[in-house]
């Protein structure tokens, strides 16, 4: 559940601020912070903390700043490829749904 809470939450903040500070800017510190929290998350000792951590590292924004960057670079020929990733997450969300 703290991944949805996260992805919901940034979702909206980093396509606003990707829009604002602009995209390579907004995926570079996506990404770092991402890095960061992972890390973090890794020594975390109590389930509470690490979900609390996992939920921000969700917040991150990969889903919209990626899918974002991805289309802008693609051909037009290939833009189903975008509609593909978005499936794909959904299919490994369940995976790990049904593995845990």
């Amino acid at each position: 559940m703290a991944p949805q809470i996260g992805l919901l939450v940034g979702a909206g903040l980093w396509g606003f601020l990707a829009d604002v500070i602009g995209r390579k800017l907004a995926f570079n510190t996506k990404v770092f912070s991402c890095a960061v929290l992972v890390i973090i998350a890794g020594g975390m000792p109590s389930y509470i903390s690490f979900t609390s951590l996992v939920a921000l590292y969700s917040a991150g924004g990969n889903y919209i700043i990626d899918a974002t960057n991805f289309l802008q670079f693609l051909p037009t020929s290939h833009a189903w490829l975008v509609t593909f990733m978005g499936v794909w997450w959904a299919v490994s969300y369940m995976k790990t749904g049904f593995l845990a």
